[in-house]
C-alpha cells in the first residue's frame, strides 16, 4: 500500500528536536552521576589509633602500624549541573583529524571538566564485545545500498539513531493495528473474496484482465 508523503510542520519537528534533546540529558547527566567520584574536599582521611581496631593477632599492628582509609560522600548535584551548564556555552572545536576521545583527553587536560571526560571513555572507547556494534552497523548496511548511494553520512547516522531510539523518538505517529483488526483495514479495492458459489460475470471480468496465455499456464501448472 502506498502512502502519500506528509512534510512535516516546523511545530513538529521542534517537539521531536526537544523530546531527543531532553532525552540525551537526561541519560547523560545519569552517566555522569555514576562515574563522578567525589572531589578531593569530599574526601575525609583520618587515622586509626590502636586502641579503635580490634584486638589482633601478635604483633601484625606493630609491623604495619595504623591505617588510612577513605570515607566517600555522596555526589553532589551541582558538580554534575555546572559541568553541564559550562558545555553548552563552550565554544571549543575538534581540531583537524582529532577523534572524539582525543578531544575529550584535551579537555580533561585543560582543567575544565573531569566528570564528562569519563563518560566520553565509557561511551566512545572500545567495548570488549563488538555485538551492539554489529547490530547498529547491519541497521546502516541494509540501507546503505547500490540503489540508494547518494545518501550522506549525516542521513546515514541520524536514520541509525532513530532506528536504535525507537522509545522515545516517533516520527510516523502511527498506531499499531492488532492483528485482529487487520482485515477491517484492508481497503475492498485491493481484494477479491473467493465465494464457492461461481459468479460467472465476475470470473469473466477477471479473465479479461489477464492473458490467456497466463490462464493456459496456471491451469496447466507450467
Amino acid at each position: 500500500m502506498l502512502y502519500k508523503e506528509k512534510e512535516m510542520s516546523e511545530d513538529a519537528i521542534t517537539v521531536f528536536v526537544s523530546s531527543v534533546n531532553e532525552a540525551v540529558k537526561t541519560r547523560l547527566r545519569t552517566l555522569m552521576e555514576k562515574v563522578a567520584d567525589p572531589v578531593a574536599s569530599d574526601m575525609v582521611r583520618h587515622q586509626h589509633s590502636a586502641e579503635d581496631d580490634p584486638p589482633l593477632i601478635s604483633g601484625i599492628r606493630a609491623r604495619f602500624g595504623s591505617r588510612a582509609t577513605q570515607r566517600p560522600f555522596p555526589i553532589q548535584p551541582d558538580r554534575v549541573s555546572q559541568e553541564l551548564r559550562n558545555w553548552e556555552v563552550d565554544q571549543t572545536e575538534m581540531r583537524a583529524n582529532e577523534n572524539v576521545l582525543a578531544f575529550w583527553m584535551r579537555m580533561e587536560h585543560s582543567g575544565g571538566y573531569s566528570i564528562l571526560p569519563r563518560v566520553a571513555k565509557d561511551l566512545f572507547a572500545l567495548p570488549s564485545s563488538s555485538a551492539q556494534i554489529e547490530r547498529v552497523f547491519s541497521v546502516c548496511g541494509e540501507m546503505v545500498t547500490s540503489q540508494r548511494a547518494s545518501l550522506s553520512n549525516e542521513n546515514v547516522d541520524m536514520c541509525a539513531f532513530l532506528n536504535r531510539n525507537e522509545a522515545f523518538v516517533d516520527i510516523a505517529q502511527c498506531e499499531s493495528i492488532p492483528d485482529d483488526e487487520l482485515d477491517s483495514h484492508i481497503p475492498q479495492c485491493v481484494s477479491y473474496v473467493m465465494e464457492a458459489t461461481p459468479r460467472d460475470d465476475e470470473d469473466e471480468m477477471i479473465l479479461d484482465l489477464f492473458s490467456q496465455a497466463s490462464v493456459e499456464e496456471e491451469e496447466t501448472g507450467v
